[in-house]
């Protein structure tokens, strides 16, 4: 198993990050290369094994009416290679470690947790598991998308409900 370094690359409008991340999404990927420019200003966590982009995350800020809250929704991509280390988890943790932190900073954008769409097919077992555990990002089940993927939210400890 590698050892990760992490970047936060979330509101920060580095070239360099962003050019890494288009080089990542169109190499290791194969997005099309307009569609991995879309995706720059969404970007937050990166991860790195040696000097190499081993995965990334990005964000979304999007209402979730069951919730009657605002989450960032975030996406996490892992180079092929890099995959079944566990580094989706690690990504996970530090997306959101830094979207709780911005958004202390930032109590306008009333943003009250994370949230992720699961696409994964490759997560067997622990896909049955409503309540995933601190280690896996308190992910919890909240619901299933009309495709049948699970939509699980983590709410940051300063969250409040709308009164």
């Amino acid at each position: 198993m590698s050892t990760f370094r992490y970047a936060t690359a979330w509101r920060r409008n580095d070239p360099v990050l962003a050019a890494q991340a288009i080089a990542f999404w169109t190499n290791s990927l194969r997005l099309p290369r307009e569609m991995a420019e879309q995706r720059v200003p969404e970007l937050c966590s990166m991860a790195y094994a040696g000097g190499e982009l081993a995965g990334l995350s990005t964000v979304t800020f999007m209402d979730y009416p069951l919730f009657r809250s605002r989450f960032a929704f975030y996406r996490v991509a892992i180079a092929p290679e890099f995959r079944r280390q566990e580094l989706a988890i690690l990504l996970t943790r530090h997306t959101l470690t830094t979207m709780e932190g911005w958004s202390l900073e930032h109590p306008e954008e009333k943003l009250q947790g994370v949230a992720a769409i699961i696409e994964a097919k490759e997560l067997g077992e622990k896909a049955h598991n409503p309540v995933w555990s601190e280690y896996y990002g308190n992910l919890n089940l909240a619901g299933f998308t009309q495709k049948g993927e699970q939509v699980r939210v983590a709410w940051f400890r300063h969250a409040l409900l709308p009164s």
